[in-house]
């Protein structure tokens, strides 16, 4: 992915092959991770995990540097 971001030449399609790569670690997680921690998880640490990564609203953020 780090290559692919750095990459000056043909944009579009180190834009497609990143595009490609998020989507198969997307799935990877959807498939095969989080499954896995669903098996072997205790309910006490799925609670934790599921207390850390509670739902908030989007915030733009435009002054961040990325985009300026």
């Amino acid at each position: 992915m780090k290559r692919l971001f750095k990459q000056t030449a043909n944009l579009e399609v180190a834009l497609g092959l990143i595009e490609e790569e998020l989507e198969a670690h997307i799935r990877y997680e959807e498939r095969i991770l989080f499954v896995e921690i669903q098996k072997i998880a205790k309910q006490e640490q799925l609670s934790k995990i599921k207390e850390i990564h509670l739902e908030k609203s989007f915030v733009e953020k435009n002054d961040d540097p990325f985009w300026i």
